[in-house]
């Protein structure tokens, strides 16, 4: 007869229940062999220290939960004893991008921000004036539109020259 695995005790376990006597015939045998080994012997001592700790949790020893509900009303006393300043905190937006910066109109007049602001102006100034200084004179022509549009060799001046 092959002899037992863990694993096909646990199944016939389940399936049968943790009462041996009431597995079939040669079930029974083959679990009783494997309990009589050093894995069936390991495998019952482990199940024994389980059930003990499942009885022990039945039986109503509160200790632990007694010092978890004291921890959480400690917990939960905190915001009463040390009470703090809410500070304003910016919702975020539902938009994205540059439109979510121009609904929160705050961020450009803060310290930072103006200082970024005026130093971006400086150097745009600066390149300006470097870019203009730098390019040649161009002449220009003087044109009189008015010249070639209104002017005419007709003589509209009736009656002065008769």
């Amino acid at each position: 007869m092959k002899p037992m695995t863990v694993e096909e005790f646990e199944l016939l376990r389940v399936r049968y229940g943790s009462d041996t006597s009431l597995w079939p015939e040669d079930k029974r045998v083959a679990a009783e062999a494997f309990l009589a080994s050093e894995e069936g012997a390991l495998f019952e001592a482990s199940e024994r220290a389980l059930d003990e700790l499942m009885r022990k949790d039945q039986r109503g020893d509160l200790q632990g939960d007694v010092e978890a509900d004291a921890f959480l009303s400690r917990l939960l006393d905190i915001p009463a004893t040390n009470s703090q300043q809410i500070a304003d905190v910016h919702q975020p937006s539902s938009r994205n991008g540059f439109f979510a910066l121009l609904e929160d109109v705050r961020s450009f007049f803060s310290p930072l921000a103006l200082a970024a602001q005026g130093g971006a102006f400086a150097v745009v100034l600066a390149l300006g004036v470097f870019v203009g200084s730098g390019t040649a004179e161009v002449e220009t022509m003087t044109l009189d539109l008015s010249s070639m549009y209104f002017s005419s060799d007709a003589d509209l001046y009736f009656g002065e020259g008769e």
